[in-house]
């Protein structure tokens, strides 16, 4: 699928911290502010270096390599208003839908031949406006997360009832030097990411069952707890923050957000490996030591564009 790029002629909307929404290059839309007459970042974010000069000598030596943020900047115009106050009522509101300083905006748009994508972004200079009559502008941005995501969350879910058993699966020619133990495959999930670079899931976990673990077999990436859940009792698990966070079983999709509190301290080290969604599809196993009825994995991701 099509990733973003410099295409400044499409719609674009900006909700500022503060719910403030804006939108460039659709007329027909009651927030419309302007047109924009260019848009640079959306192709490459930022590259950070590792490297040092060879001593006496020509050239030098890399290290790993790593994206930085992505600065983004808007320029355009704002012009067929009937009065100044019109005209300033827009200018007034590209202010407040870009005072993002202490959290972020979003900003949504959809390629020509793509689908809807998004990227969350802060001021990252002052807005300058210029021009009589008309106004022409630029918007300085940044966002910290270098990716640009699918707006819509995709989600899959499998019951640890729903058994390997039989299945022979695929061949790796990888050897992972993890220790799986003797958990019990449970359930598979193959999921999509339809981006072109490594996106970061949220795994659900609901109980009852003992030592759940999720295994992505096209990546080697492993993630394992030392916990034993009840019928009630589910984990979230943020594998771009990485974070685990345990809590009450709302209904039967969702944990409750009051009631969650940090266990990261129940991850198994020795057998964890923080690792994202590859593009493509990717093999994901589900075990667990032991289990009850009800043991269930979910899985929300967003394809994701470097």
């Amino acid at each position: 699928m099509s990733g973003p790029g410099p295409q400044y002629d499409i719609p674009y909307e900006l909700v500022g911290p503060d719910g403030t929404r804006v939108v460039f290059n659709d007329k027909t839309d009651p927030d419309y502010v302007g047109v924009l007459t260019s848009v640079s970042g959306l192709d490459s974010p930022d590259v950070r270096e590792s490297a040092d000069d060879l001593v006496q000598f020509d050239g030098g030596v890399h290290g790993d390599f790593f994206y930085g943020r992505r600065p983004v900047v808007l320029e355009g115009i704002i012009f067929d208003h009937g009065t100044t106050t019109e005209r300033n009522d827009r200018l007034d509101k590209i202010r407040q839908a870009t005072n993002a300083l202490r959290a972020d905006l979003t900003m949504t748009f959809t390629p020509d031949g793509s689908i809807p994508m998004f990227t969350t972004l802060r001021r990252q200079q002052p807005i300058r406006f210029d021009g009589g009559w008309n106004k022409t502008f630029q918007i300085p941005l940044v966002a910290a997360d270098p990716r640009i995501y699918s707006a819509t969350l995709s989600s899959s879910s499998v019951m640890a009832d729903d058994q390997l058993g039989g299945a022979t699966g695929a061949g790796f020619d990888q050897g992972f030097d993890i220790d799986f133990g003797a958990a019990a495959p449970t359930g598979q999930l193959f999921v999509v990411n339809s981006g072109n670079t490594e996106t970061w899931p949220i795994y659900t976990l609901f109980g009852p069952g003992t030592g759940p673990s999720i295994t992505n077999f096209t990546t080697g990436s492993s993630i394992a707890l030392n916990y034993t859940l009840s019928s009630t009792e589910g984990f979230i698990i943020d594998t771009l923050n990485r974070t685990v966070q345990l809590g009450t079983i709302l209904n039967p999709t969702d944990l409750d957000p009051s009631t969650l509190t940090n266990k990261y301290g129940v991850l198994d080290f020795a057998n964890t490996i923080w690792g994202g969604l590859a593009p493509g599809s990717n093999d994901l196993r589900f075990n667990w030591f032991s289990l009850g009825a009800g043991a269930k994995l979910r899985v929300d991701w967003r394809y994701a564009w470097i």
